[in-house]
């Protein structure tokens, strides 16, 4: 495959199927797009690092993490219709799903139901749908029809549903992904300018960020960083109804400074940094209080011998549905701040 740049970058992304712990299709995508331009490995748990060197002496270990694993499901059982039962995984809110097309082993398309609404008592039409009640539809009339085309155990994800809404971009997994994106750009952009660092530069783009993050876990162990800088999604709060006070994200307001997560807090230091580059060079941001979203971070900060650490995140609409959002213009102000850390 060719380099892609801007928004086919983002598409192949958000498009290509990696649900947690199946990763393997997004990290052949990773290193098609950056292995000219920086040392590449995939280790045991199968995260894919990208590593510069300095020209001289390395004064630290700076590592940029995010994770390309997607919201996803597993199969679990095929009933006597040939209706498919699976269990979740990551925090997929289940008002979000029936009715959204999916697909399993990135092949056999299917779409999420559950019991309609008029077919509803009084009290389950006041609650979110259990998942236990929700199933997949893949059109097959039995049991040995649907066991034809599945099977425990497959894994499974939303559909691709990349596209362009004004000045939005929207698709599966786009909060994640597009970090991905920002990292492949930031390699790109350190090799092709020459940007001088000297720091050794370790870029993970981990496995299993659905599931607690394991994946940033073993290369935070093993890279043991003396800085690491997250990258990742954060919930926009701008949607009819929320009042502004709670509005800690919004699209178009530039990158999420991250003051901590609901595991860590972050070096004031860095953040210090960052908002005075920002003020200096008219890079948009916007602050988040610590919130209950975590993994990585706590991961990277713990590693033997401790870190220095930082967040940056892009505000996404819509975040663990079939169609996050996402402004390019916040995407580009990601990619501006995590470059003045190398």
């Amino acid at each position: 495959m060719s380099k892609l740049y801007g928004n086919e970058l983002l598409r192949a992304l958000s498009d290509v199927f990696a649900p947690t712990a199946n990763e393997d299709k997004a990290a052949e995508l990773i290193i098609e797009q950056i292995g000219d331009d920086a040392e590449v490995s995939i280790d045991r748990v199968g995260n894919v690092i990208a590593k510069i060197s300095p020209a001289g002496e390395a004064k630290g270990k700076v590592m940029f993490l995010t994770h390309m694993d997607e919201p996803g499901f597993i199969v679990k059982d095929i009933d006597g219709e040939g209706k498919v039962w699976f269990k979740l995984y990551g925090a997929v809110p289940t008002e979000r799903i029936s009715g959204r097309l999916g697909i399993i082993r990135g092949e056999v398309p299917c779409i999420f139901s559950a019991k309609p609404i008029h077919a509803l008592s009084r009290d389950d039409r006041t609650r979110a749908t259990m998942a236990e009640r929700i199933y997949a539809e893949i059109g097959a009339k039995n049991k040995e029809s649907a066991e034809a085309k599945v099977k425990p155990f497959d894994m499974g994800t939303f559909a691709p549903s990349f596209g362009e809404i004004g000045n939005y971009i929207k698709g599966k997994a786009l909060g994640n992904r597009s970090m991905c994106a920002a990292l492949i750009e930031l390699i790109r952009k350190i090799r092709t300018e020459k940007c001088a660092t000297d720091n050794e530069l370790y870029f993970v783009f981990a496995t299993r960020g659905q599931i607690g993050g394991s994946g940033a876990s073993v290369a935070s162990y093993v890279i043991d960083p003396t800085r690491a800088v997250v990258l990742d999604g954060i919930d926009a709060f701008d949607t009819a109804g929320v009042p502004g006070e709670k509005r800690v994200s919004e699209l178009g307001h530039g990158a999420v400074i991250m003051y901590g997560d609901g595991r860590t807090l972050f070096s004031r230091e860095l953040i210090g940094g960052l908002t005075k580059y920002a003020d200096e060079n008219g890079v948009p941001y916007a602050y988040s209080t610590p919130t209950m979203q975590g993994g990585e971070s706590a991961a990277a900060q713990r590693t033997t011998g401790g870190c220095e650490c930082v967040g940056i995140s892009i505000p996404t609409r819509y975040r663990m549905s079939a169609s996050e959002m996402i402004c390019k213009g916040d995407y580009d102000a990601v990619l501006a701040l995590a470059m003045t850390l190398i």
